[in-house]
């Protein structure tokens, strides 16, 4: 252990030797958590692939929309984005995928290949080039209790600046997230043959309605009606849903003003709302 720590230590004063005022740190220093421990060196040849996701634009006007169309009061309520508008909306610059790929590309094709969405870039490549990229080494990391290995990197990542400010997030080699902890939903209307081990359930109308012993052919006669789904993952807290009370709060209509009512449901890490009028 003494011995990888100065290894450790050593790495660190040469990536900042030669790291320069050029870059800027992302994600923040990562370290193994509790119950994680160093075991070696990442074999520079080991596959790692990780996601770089990219600063959205236009969130702005997305705000407003969100708030138009959610709105009864507004001309554009209802009058939701589909998913290919808004992508267009939030894609970032052409110029900005221009330079990220003519920097992945100085890396050789032979070893990382990479693949570009509407707002990240998946990259596949080995330890060794992981590191050049990053500036930060890699690590083989071990939990005995859970039996598990990770190639993650130890340190404070970093980006050529021109890049960096472009960059949320790299995903993908600093998680350490478990399924054990993952909240596991197999209602008893799904078929035994269906049921997906360690795998979250797809929410649909389908599901939706035969949670609520809703026929399968009974169709909502309320145009003014909407429901929608906000699905979290690994990163599910419960205070995530707590930004949207200020806009969606429940009330009992009344004679004199029917207002709309939401409710929430939490079902396998998705808080499900409906909107009614």
């Amino acid at each position: 252990m003494t011995k990888l720590i100065i290894i450790l230590i050593l790495l660190f004063i040469f990536d900042n030797i030669n790291a320069s005022s050029s870059r800027k740190p992302i994600n923040g220093k990562a370290s193994p958590p509790i119950g994680w421990e160093i075991s070696h060196m990442a074999n520079p040849f080991e596959p790692i692939s990780f996601t770089i996701l990219l600063k959205q634009s236009n969130l702005d006007k997305l705000d407003v929309i969100f708030h138009e169309v959610n709105d009864p009061r507004s001309p554009k309520w209802g009058q939701f984005l589909t998913r290919e508008k808004l992508f267009d909306l939030l894609r970032p610059e052409p110029e900005v995928f221009i330079a990220f790929q003519s920097w992945l590309d100085s890396f050789g094709k032979e070893s990382l290949r990479y693949e570009v969405f509407h707002d990240n870039i998946r990259v596949y490549t080995v330890a060794a080039i992981a590191r050049q990229m990053l500036h930060v080494p890699f690590f083989t990391v071990s939990n005995k209790q859970e039996n598990r290995e990770l190639i993650r990197y130890v340190g404070i990542p970093t980006l050529p600046s021109h890049l960096a400010d472009h960059v949320d997030l790299i995903v993908g080699i600093s998680e350490y997230f478990s399924d054990k902890h993952h909240t596991k939903y197999s209602p008893s209307f799904i078929p035994s043959s269906k049921k997906r081990q360690n795998q979250n359930i797809v929410i649909t109308p389908d599901v939706l309605k035969k949670y609520y012993n809703v026929p399968s052919n009974l169709q909502g006669s309320n145009s003014g009606n909407r429901q929608g789904i906000a699905a979290f993952t690994d990163y599910f807290s419960i205070v995530l849903s707590i930004p949207f009370n200020p806009l969606f709060i429940s009330h009992q209509p009344t004679l004199l003003e029917l207002v709309p009512t939401v409710s929430l449901l939490v079902i396998n890490m998705k808080v499900i709302w409906t909107y009614n009028t």
